[in-house]
């Protein structure tokens, strides 16, 4: 099995590589990522995605039965923002139709394309009408956009997830659950913390169970032109094992 992961150092990058090679060790993973760490044990490549990329040569040479779409910024100027979310996904899309090449492709949306949502809603499912709040939940939902495009209408093997926070070791402290765990790390006895919404409520789910879960929407035959929101029972399934590892480990 060939795998292709652009983005591929990232925090959900680092994790998925290590996911695949604990539980895939067959496959080859081609990784792609604009930072290059020097530590990657894999097939990697650094590659500036807000450039015109011509993937072309890369999708002849790899032939990728599996593509982990991971490219996202969240944060930054708006025209940045979507050059990385939709324009640079736009030019890989077309590339790999070009290309010819029977892949899936999985890409990474967000729960921001929600926008804002009504308690009342919660929870809601893939059908709940977005209402828009954030440039960056517009620019990931131009990207789903695109991508069941290219699946409706030139019959592209593609699947969608809208992702809740994920969270786990390495995640940056520019989210707030990296804020917090370096906040709560320091050997201060009074710790000041500075949030901008203290009555925001969300959902977290474990880094690893995210590599996880994305895998096991790869390798499902029928998820293909869907949009998926969260593998719920699939989720609190990996808790649970989680949970009882580490209470075997504990006793």
């Amino acid at each position: 099995m060939r795998i292709l992961i652009t983005g591929s150092n990232g925090f959900l990058g680092k994790n998925l590589v290590k996911h695949i090679q604990e539980e895939y060790p067959s496959w080859k993973i081609f990784g792609f990522d604009i930072v290059e760490t020097g530590q990657e044990n894999y097939n990697f490549n650094k590659v500036n995605f807000n450039e015109k990329e011509d993937w072309k040569p890369c999708f002849k040479e790899i032939e990728p039965e599996y593509i982990f779409y991971l490219i996202g910024l969240f944060r930054g100027d708006n025209k940045i923002l979507y050059r990385t979310n939709a324009y640079s996904f736009q030019n890989f899309i077309e590339d790999l139709r070009i290309s010819e090449i029977e892949a899936k492709l999985l890409i990474i949306g967000s729960a921001s394309q929600y926008g804002r949502i009504k308690a009342e809603d919660n929870p809601v499912n893939e059908e709940y009408k977005v209402n828009l709040t954030s440039i960056y939940g517009l620019s990931k939902q131009h990207q789903e956009k695109i991508a069941l495009f290219y699946n409706q209408n030139y019959g592209l093997d593609v699947v969608c997830t809208r992702l809740s926070s994920y969270i786990g070791k390495g995640v940056a402290r520019s989210l707030l659950a990296g804020y917090l765990i370096h906040k709560f790390s320091s050997e201060k006895k009074i710790i000041d913390l500075e949030i901008s919404n203290p009555n925001d409520v969300r959902d977290y789910i474990d880094v690893r169970d995210v590599a996880n879960a994305l895998v096991k929407l790869q390798t499902s035959s029928n998820s293909t032109g869907e949009i998926i929101k969260k593998l719920e029972k699939r989720v609190f399934e990996l808790e649970e094992k989680h949970a009882k590892d580490e209470k075997k480990a504990q006793e």
